[in-house]
């Protein structure tokens, strides 16, 4: 079995994904906290080397850099580490869409780098919950009969989560009961009751 390095970038990642309770510690010395600061600036360097030995990994160096946020001991921010160290690499754009990939790649519960990243760029982990990015993925599955969803499988599945969302929202406001009312046909009214029933039915299981 091959053994974990606990040194690793990937490893670190890892072990910053756990929740660290609080507890009260005695601040750190001056020489401590160099020597983590050293700590940091050489996982960096190591890092950057890396990525420019081979872009094969991109997404998850880009993330791990970000995440552990490899660069604040030798810049004010990542943009400023994009633009000073990795200008001829990536732009601040393509580095945020890695890091978005990233995102989307743990979301699904996939090893980073799994998901193309154009297919990333479709769902937000801005506007969607993680519960609901798993939803639709699953759901864009099965519409496109593929293990990595079509962009437009995707798409379309959004497009009618946007479309529920919206129907709930106005079926649940009262105000909007008078059109149901007065304005429906009675054909279309007990096509309406008809439709009602059965989602009552299929809320009740």
């Amino acid at each position: 079995m091959k053994k974990t390095d606990k040194n690793s970038l990937p490893h670190k990642l890892k072990n910053s994904k756990k929740v660290k309770r609080k507890s009260k510690k005695p601040k750190a010395k001056n020489s401590q906290r160099k020597c983590t600061q050293a700590q940091s600036i050489s996982e960096l360097d190591d890092a950057v080397k890396q990525l420019r030995e081979s872009l094969k990994n991109i997404r998850t160096i880009i993330y791990i850099i970000y995440k552990l946020k490899l660069w604040r001991d030798r810049h004010e921010s990542f943009e400023d580490f994009i633009k000073e160290e990795l200008s001829d690499l990536c732009s601040r754009t393509t580095a945020y869409r890695h890091v978005k990939a990233a995102e989307i790649d743990e979301v699904l519960r996939l090893p980073i780098g799994t998901v193309p990243i154009t297919v990333t760029d479709v769902i937000s982990t801005d506007k969607l919950t993680p519960k609901r990015i798993r939803r639709i993925w699953k759901k864009a599955q099965t519409t496109s009969r593929k293990e990595v969803p079509t962009i437009p499988s995707i798409q379309q599945c959004l497009k009618e989560h946007s479309q529920a969302k919206a129907a709930y929202k106005w079926i649940t406001k009262p105000s909007n009961w008078d059109y149901l009312l007065n304005e429906l046909s009675s054909r279309h009214k007990d096509k309406m009751k008809s439709h009602l029933t059965k989602l009552s039915s299929a809320l009740d299981e």
